[in-house]
């Protein structure tokens, strides 16, 4: 590791620490809901804030491109109307392999 790349070093093992952090506080938050929805109320109220549970339908989700298959259309048109996303940057943290 060269001295200018440390203090990236030290920014990813910064951002790994949060990336942990977070994930138990995700931990948390599921098994919090979990005792909200189990107690069967539709709110609770804090001196603070005030909590809803809704049970919800999930949504329908049309499988389109299944469809359109079905009616067997050139290649020309699919790519004619296919779009792409916007790029973005990705940035992963995992632990390194020690020996």
């Amino acid at each position: 590791m060269s001295a200018s790349s440390k203090p990236l070093a030290i920014t990813v093992d910064r951002l790994a620490f949060v990336k942990a952090k977070i994930a138990d506080l995700r931990d948390e938050e599921t098994k919090l809901k979990q005792v909200l929805i189990d107690s069967d109320e539709s709110f609770v109220e804090s001196d603070f804030f005030r909590c809803t549970i809704v049970a919800c339908h999930g949504r329908p989700i049309v499988n389109w491109q299944a469809i359109a298959m079905k009616f067997n259309p050139s290649r020309q048109i699919i790519s004619g109307n296919t779009t792409h996303g916007i790029d973005f940057v990705q940035v992963r943290v995992v632990a390194r392999k020690t020996s």
